[in-house]
C-alpha cells in the first residue's frame, strides 16, 4: 500500500545504509494510499514469486 515516493525514499536510504530490501504484497489486494502502483509495477516488470497452494496446519 506504499506510494511510488514513499518507496523511492525507502530504497534510497535502504540503498545508503546497504540494506536489502523485501517487498511482499498482493497486486490484487488494497491499491497504494497516495498516487502511483509500485509494487505492481515492479512485480511486472521483475516478477515476482507466488503462492498458489494453501496450507493449513492440523492441530
Amino acid at each position: 500500500m506504499i506510494g511510488t515516493r514513499q518507496l523511492g525514499r525507502v530504497l534510497a536510504e535502504a540503498a545508503n545504509g546497504g540494506a536489502k530490501v523485501v517487498l511482499v504484497g498482493d497486486v490484487q489486494q488494497l491499491q497504494a494510499i497516495e498516487a502511483g502502483a509500485a509494487f505492481r509495477l515492479l512485480a511486472e516488470r521483475y516478477g515476482a514469486a507466488e503462492i498458489s497452494e494453501v496450507r493449513r496446519q492440523s492441530a
